[in-house]
């Protein structure tokens, strides 16, 4: 009689797992930025505090981030493009110059990338390297030193992709935006073959607790016959 109890406990624990597996499935995919363009706040900081940086007023607000296949790019806009004379960004162990994206002298402003390396967390700031030399006052500027840009996640929004008008970028947005295709389809292939992985590991799985629950009340019938 404890014998049949047992069994009729172990079976109602199996059949309770099973209702959960399939009631309530699990999910191990982690949300990550969606590709497209979003405009981001941020200050710059000092090296060693949070205080902001004389540099900050040096830099345009918000920046802009490029999101694609999982890649983030920020672009910021330098204000004072002449005393910003050098801007480095880490890549690995090293820093190395932004990208120029383009560039006004008459207005003294330039517009610069760099890729986030991808395993920073960004609400954790970014260390860069400056160079800034202010040639207007009664003694010339001249320093380089660190300062942290932190970037504030809360405010991101996303935005239109800018236009294009040149002849020659266009023909590159358009051989981006094939590849972008490309790697959408495959990714959405990739994507399919992981969810059919998934789907035969749940099958699996529920064939197991079946064919317990089978095993167990097969044997609870033949004990209870023999008794």
């Amino acid at each position: 009689m404890q014998q049949q109890k047992r069994v009729k406990t172990i079976s109602t624990f199996i059949l309770a797992a099973l209702m959960a597996f399939l009631l309530f499935p699990t999910d191990t995919t982690y949300a990550e930025t969606a590709d497209g363009y979003y405009t981001i706040d941020y200050e710059v900081l000092s090296a060693d505090s949070d205080s902001v940086s004389m540099a900050n007023d040096y830099f345009e607000k918000p920046a802009t981030m490029i999101v694609e296949n999982g890649e983030k790019q920020l672009q910021l806009t330098i204000n004072h493009s002449a005393w910003v004379v050098g801007l480095q960004a880490p890549q690995e162990d090293d820093f190395v110059d932004v990208t120029v994206i383009s560039e006004d002298e008459a207005e003294d402003t330039r517009i610069v990338e760099f890729q986030v390396a991808d395993d920073h967390d960004l609400s954790d700031p970014i260390e860069m390297k400056m160079h800034i030399v202010v040639d207007v006052l009664e003694e010339d500027y001249d320093n380089h030193y660190t300062a942290r840009f932190a970037f504030d996640e809360d405010s991101m929004e996303e935005v239109d992709a800018p236009e294009v008008e040149d002849e020659e970028l266009i023909e590159e947005a358009e051989e981006s935006e094939e590849t972008a295709i490309e790697d959408e389809s495959s990714t959405k292939t990739t994507s399919d073959d992981d969810l059919s992985s998934g789907a035969n590991s749940g099958t699996l799985i529920v064939i197991v607790l079946l064919a317990a629950i089978a095993v167990i009340v097969l044997y609870s019938f033949v004990f209870k016959k023999k008794k």
